[in-house]
């Protein structure tokens, strides 16, 4: 055997173009992807999604063409032609890594949105490397539309925005019904409180969800009014 069918794997260089233009056509379509989630600080970004769906076209295409009964014969390998067993790992293998990226806050889940889409970035790695060019792009070309419009027609819970407040007053403990009576009024779901009252002052944490980022100057001037504050805090929950 030359070195040059040693390299070659029993591929000629046209065919070796091919394959590579599958791997990279899989990387550009996990960046367009990736490009959308880091846009929004996401935790997973665009070297992620670009590192899956190449990576998912590589095992594709191994699991293609490396064990196929010419290339089986010629390096002593025994033949298997099932194309499936090393695409179906890749479904495992992304499943613990879409599992990293979801995390729980007090009753909130964040990451599920950027989870469901390296997911769905293995699949088109793997369309891609079974060289399914039009599919793997087209879904590609949905799923990023998806994600954009969705991001800017929310509904239900997803319309939501996820704040962290704190608040300290030299108050006795109603600060909280104060606290509740603003957020029946501008339609703001509490998710998680805490109340720590002490001799001189009453510390009231809160995790709540609102239609819109809370106006900080109208909700401090709303507190001040009613109670002696000493402190607030309005945050992004993290």
């Amino acid at each position: 055997m030359s070195v040059g069918s040693f390299l070659l794997f029993g591929f000629t260089l046209p065919q070796y173009f091919e394959l590579i233009l599958r791997v990279v056509v899989a990387g550009l379509c996990g960046a367009a992807i990736g490009y959308e989630r880091s846009k929004r600080y996401k935790e997973a970004g665009i070297r992620t999604h670009i590192i899956v769906c190449m990576a998912s076209a590589l095992i594709m295409i191994v699991s293609l063409f490396a064990f196929v009964p010419g290339n089986a014969a010629l390096y002593g390998i025994p033949v298997s032609t099932d194309s499936a067993r090393l695409a179906a790992q890749v479904v495992s293998g992304v499943s613990f890594l879409c599992a990293g990226v979801i995390f729980k806050n007090g009753n909130t889940i964040k990451g599920l949105t950027t989870a469901a889409g390296i997911f769905a970035t293995a699949g088109i790695g793997l369309a891609i490397g079974a060289g399914m060019y039009v599919l793997g792009i087209v879904v590609t070309v949905l799923i990023t539309l998806l994600q954009i419009v969705m991001h800017h027609f929310l509904f239900g819970p997803d319309a939501m925005i996820t704040q962290k407040i704190r608040v300290v007053a030299a108050a006795p403990s109603e600060l909280k019904k104060i606290i509740d009576s603003y957020f029946e009024v501008h339609g703001i779901k509490i998710v998680e409180h805490k109340v720590e009252l002490e001799e001189d002052k009453t510390m009231v944490s809160l995790i709540v969800m609102a239609p819109k980022e809370i106006d900080v100057d109208d909700f401090t001037a709303y507190l001040r009014e009613r109670a002696s504050i000493i402190s607030i805090s309005v945050g992004n929950a993290v």
